[in-house]
């Protein structure tokens, strides 16, 4: 081989554009951030929904169903809504454990409540 091949330089890399920046704004939007496993299971973005169900969970206890049932009731509806204003928000379904939980207890405490108000008044008669 002759030596002008050895002294040849080597072909220059091809150029490239640089990669689009992101906006200045990147790190505080929503819209460009992955959920992560803790955003996923507990949406901290949607403190009614998560409220509503944390009350309906605890309203299964005896007596406790009477205040909690209905503000888990109440917190759960006002969940459903938050989350159709902030679409990003999430936590509808624990908004909806919420509302189905202390529906539930709401009328098994208070209609114990009941039946035991009918049942006393129709035995001091």
């Amino acid at each position: 081989m002759a030596d002008e091949e050895y002294q040849k330089e080597p072909p220059r890399p091809e150029s490239r554009p640089p990669p689009p920046r992101p906006p200045a704004d990147y790190d505080d939007d929503d819209r460009f951030r992955q959920p992560d496993v803790v955003q996923t299971f507990i949406p901290y973005k949607n403190p009614m929904g998560l409220t509503a169900y944390y009350l309906g969970v605890f309203s299964f206890i005896p007596c406790l169903g009477l205040a909690l049932g209905p503000a888990a009731l109440i917190f759960g509806i006002l969940g459903v809504r938050y989350r159709k204003r902030h679409p990003t928000a999430g936590g509808v379904g624990h908004a909806i454990s919420g509302i189905v939980m202390g529906s539930l207890t709401s009328l098994a405490n208070w209609g114990g409540v009941i039946a035991a108000v009918v049942i006393g008044i129709a035995a001091a008669k």
